[in-house]
């Protein structure tokens, strides 16, 4: 999977509708802030790609 600056993939699980669960991903622009929905922040994206927060301790 390629990522840029611009857009980081936003995966997500959809339940109901009588349906199986089922996972979605999309891209998203990473942003501080906009309509809800439409982003994700750059906090968001850092936890992710960082999930266990080795770079936030200083590790």
């Amino acid at each position: 999977m390629r990522l840029c600056r611009e857009a980081f993939p936003d995966t997500v699980t959809r339940f109901g509708d009588g349906l199986p669960p089922r996972r979605l991903t999309r891209a998203r622009k990473v942003a501080d802030s906009d309509e809800r929905g439409t982003f994700v922040t750059p906090i968001e994206v850092g936890k992710c790609l960082d999930p266990m927060g080795r770079y936030a301790r200083g590790a």
